[in-house]
């Protein structure tokens, strides 16, 4: 179905700058002094990291409102949500009579891990516990796999009928 191809080539694009651009949130816990302390070692904030057409000042040109955008946690949420959903109906629904399963596997495998990413990272700002396998690949790596959404979704725009993209 051609909607749900459209979805996936957005959505995949989409989660994969969120992925990249947006600072992680996620504050891990540590104990310091016998107490709790909070650090917020899993994030590098896009404030540092500004475009080079930014003011810190919040004026004109700035990436202030991008940046709130990007951050917002229930735009991750609903977006790793959708991301995960339509990955999960493109392993079933293909392009125009392609081959069942795999024939959009990169663009499904894209968006359930940008999506899972998504989720991964607002159940750990909310404060709930993952497994630590999950974690270390969910949040460490989440700008591969970015990069891999973006790449997964543009190539299943520019080869819709690829066996496997």
């Amino acid at each position: 179905m051609l909607q749900f191809y459209f979805l996936s080539v957005l959505l995949n694009v989409v989660a994969g700058f969120v992925l990249i651009y947006a600072s992680s949130n996620v504050k891990k816990p540590s104990v310091v002094g016998g107490g709790y302390s909070f650090d917020d070692d899993l994030s590098d904030s896009l404030d540092s990291a500004a475009a080079p057409y930014g003011d810190s000042e919040g004026g004109v040109g700035s990436d202030k409102p991008f940046s709130a955008f990007l951050n917002d946690k229930i735009f991750r949420l609903v977006l790793g949500i959708v991301c995960v959903f339509i990955g999960l109906i493109k392993l079933v629904y293909t392009v125009q009579n392609d081959v069942a399963l795999v024939g959009d596997f990169f663009p499904a495998l894209a968006g359930l891990s940008g999506g899972s990413c998504l989720l991964v990272g607002y159940f750990l700002s909310a404060g709930i516990s993952v497994p630590d396998f999950l974690e270390s690949f969910f949040v460490s790596g989440k700008k591969f796999v970015g990069i891999f959404c973006i790449v997964a979704g543009v190539l299943h725009f520019i080869f819709p009928r690829v066996l496997f993209l």
